[in-house]
């Protein structure tokens, strides 16, 4: 087998096929391959490279115009697999195979290109014709189909649908998915995609180079990337695998594809099955998992579940038995748990209905919800059914539905309050097992961003009206407007007001006429703004020239209050609106100009992050008191909220080390440590207490600046 590293400057280049320098066979040649029980519709239709050794063919049937590369005795191998070089046993129709490749007993293969150095292994057939799109959804010239194909993604009627390309990713189908009304925009996103599609036409498939097909029934009509690796798959219909040297797709046992495009880097095996579906990088489906018309986001890890119509932004976490998702847009960074059935669709006349949850939605076991609900960032679901459409507006909360009271009740910050462990150790969890080399979708991994605070910052709204509405009607005062409600809840908890729990008006979380009820509001109003603060000092104190920047002339400037999550990418509404707009405008005329403007708003990110941070610290000023002060004091305020944070955490961990029914199982102290570890040793733990200890220092080194 040839060095894959050097080649000798006689030999072919192996890594592409340029069919250019082919000849017919020599006389000679032609008589070797008689020899070796290989026959051909006609021999003149033959083409072979200078470097062609007829001698590794044999028991081969040849069909039209077959080009074929150079041979020499050797053996590929991959992970144990090994097989000499050459075409045995196989039957071949106007193809071009590459450098150095072992294909045994390939049973029919017509109009493929064939890489270099790939090994292909009992496979029933591999084949395209003019119908092939590899998994786009344009009309290719010549197409004997003139409707487009299309992923009806978050809603079952198509109302959403979007036109899959292989470049596509997770932003890229927002953009559709959030503008179905705009006529002018979708024909502009239909014209884009063709021409990208156009660029990429060809009637023939591709097995990319070093790509390794072994033992599979069929694949048609689909284009499989450099170093893919087919295993045992049953069949693999218009399809794209997306694969190369950096990172290789894996399609393995049993698996069937049809009408999709996988990621760089993805994984697709024990059975899953995918239909109409379009895969970031990096992805893992497994275990006879049953997906169609969905888009699965960068990162994500699926198995045992059946997904139909679903948006899924990176990070989306979704591997437990029987969980059941449908007509949903997940917003990442989120955990399915077992027997989980968002997808009671059918409480109206047509299966019609949504469920948008914002990233960071945990519903727990056996968790049912009604379409249409909408759920704020990191909202927690405790175990349950729950009997009615939802509009959570709490980010970090946690639900619950006390069927015995027939009450919904919600604690706002419960993952500040009482899950402080768990939402750090994830903030550092994402990043870390972000293993992807091509990075075409921009995510925001921290769930302290400004979307999340934005959020954090209406929840405290919501918690003043209804602190002031329930005290007004304490006090027998019902026509009061809901600024004035505000008002006097903000007055109320400045003043240490903190009741058990405030009643919610009906109809407004949840539909229907049921008690909602908001557990520990003047604490979570407390923590939200604790949050507020620590998030905008550690943003600001973080920022690489933060010390040469005014940042109390920033504070007066105006807050960017709407933020979109665009497919995991974070950026303010303005900029989203703007890429609409050009779009609309002829001014961007293809999806690679696109990613070049999402990068380029990232290379924006930080700065407009910072801005927004400095105008947060605003929301805290009083006008009537000297602003360096309580700037002083807001940066105090941060730095010991850090330190909470670290309390927090530790106490949160803490109860497994501690609590009685946990440690019930050890029998002795030594026991558990050898089987948790030390609570000072846990990496999330020395994490949160390192970030903390540096804010605090580079506080007081401010402070000490601002004299």
């Amino acid at each position: 087998m040839p060095d894959k590293k050097t080649t000798n400057s006689s030999e072919p280049d192996f890594r592409c096929i340029d069919i250019s320098g082919y000849r017919l066979l020599s006389d000679s040649e032609r008589e070797v391959l008689i020899k070796n029980g290989n026959s051909a519709q006609s021999w003149d239709l033959i083409r072979v490279h200078d470097f062609f050794n007829p001698r590794f063919v044999c028991q081969c049937r040849f069909f039209g115009e077959v080009y074929i590369g150079a041979l020499k005795e050797g053996f590929i191998e991959h992970e144990g697999f090994s097989l000499p070089i050459g075409i045995y046993n196989s039957t071949i129709i106007n193809c071009a195979i590459g450098h150095y490749s072992s294909i045994h007993l390939l049973h029919y293969c017509s109009n493929y290109d064939i890489g270099s150095q790939v090994i292909i292994h009992n496979t029933g057939e591999i084949r395209c014709d003019k119908s092939a799109r590899f998994g786009n959804g344009s009309i290719f010239p010549g197409d004997l189909s003139e409707d487009y194909r299309w992923l009806d993604l978050v809603n079952e009627t198509g109302g959403r649908k979007v036109l899959p390309f292989s470049s596509m990713n997770c932003s890229d189908a927002y953009i559709w998915v959030k503008n179905p009304h705009d006529q002018l925009l979708i024909e502009r996103l239909k014209e884009i995609t063709n021409q990208t599609c156009l660029n990429k036409i060809r009637c023939r498939g591709v097995i990319g180079h070093e790509a390794v097909v072994k033992n599979v029934k069929s694949i048609n009509n689909s284009m499989i990337e450099n170093n893919a690796v087919i295993e045992g798959a049953g069949k693999i219909n218009n399809c794209t695998i997306l694969s190369d040297d950096l990172e290789s797709t894996l399609i393995g046992t049993d698996v069937i594809l049809n009408d999709s495009i996988i990621g760089y880097g993805s994984q697709i095996k024990s059975g899953a099955q995918l239909h109409s579906v379009v895969t970031g990088n990096c992805v893992s489906v497994s275990q006879v998992s049953r997906i169609s018309h969905s888009f699965i986001g960068d990162n994500s890890a699926i198995a045992c579940c059946e997904i139909a119509h679903s948006f899924i932004f990176p990070s989306h976490g979704q591997h437990h038995n029987n969980s059941f998702l449908i007509a949903a847009m997940i917003g990442g960074q989120s955990n399915i748990a077992a027997g989980s059935t968002i997808g009671s669709n059918h409480n109206s006349r047509v299966n019609d209905g949504e469920i948008w949850a914002s990233r960071g939605f945990w519903p727990g076991l056996c968790t049912s919800f009604k379409h249409n609900s909408r759920f704020a960032s990191y909202t927690m679901c405790v175990k349950g059914d729950y009997p009615c459409e939802l509009d959570i507006p709490f980010p970090f909360c946690l639900i619950n539905n006390d069927s015995a009271r027939n009450t919904l009740c919600i604690i706002p910050a419960f993952w500040f309050s009482h899950n402080m462990y768990a939402l750090m150790r994830s903030r550092y969890k994402f990043p870390k097992r972000d293993k992807r080399i091509h990075t075409s979708q921009i995510i925001e991994h921290d769930p302290f961003a400004p979307d999340t605070v934005e959020e954090i910052i209406s929840a405290i709204s919501i918690l003043e009206q209804s602190a002031g509405r329930e005290w007004f009607k304490q006090n027998n005062k019902t026509d009061v407007s809901t600024l004035e409600c505000e008002k006097k809840g903000r007055e109320l908890f400045q003043n240490g007001y903190c009741p058990d729990q405030i009643q919610m008006p009906h109809n407004t979380i949840e539909r229907g006429n049921r008690q909602i009820v908001i557990m520990e509001p003047a604490l979570a109003w407390r923590v939200y703004q604790d949050m507020i603060c620590w998030y905008a000092v550690n943003t600001l104190i973080s920022y690489p020239e933060s010390d040469k920047l005014n940042i109390l002339e920033l504070m007066s400037r105006p807050r960017e209050k709407e933020w979109i999550n665009l497919g995991g990418q974070i950026l303010r509404k303005t900029d989203f609106q703007n890429i609409i707009s050009r779009i609309k405008a002829n001014e961007i005329k293809t999806w690679h100009d696109i990613h070049q403007l999402y990068i380029d708003y990232q290379n924006e990110y930080a700065v407009h992050k910072f801005h927004h941070a400095a105008a947060l610290l605003s929301c805290f000023i009083c006008p009537d008191k000297p602003l360096t002060a309580q700037y002083i004091s807001l940066l105090e305020r941060g730095a010991e909220a850090g330190k909470w944070i670290v309390h927090q955490s530790r106490t949160s961990r803490n109860k497994d080390y501690t609590d009685r029914f946990r440690t019930m199982v050890y029998e002795s102290a030594d026991e558990l440590k050898s089987v948790l570890g030390s609570i000072d040793e846990d990496s999330t733990i020395k994490t949160v207490e390192k970030e903390s200890e540096e804010l605090s220092r580079k506080v007081e080194k401010v402070i000490k600046a601002l004299g």
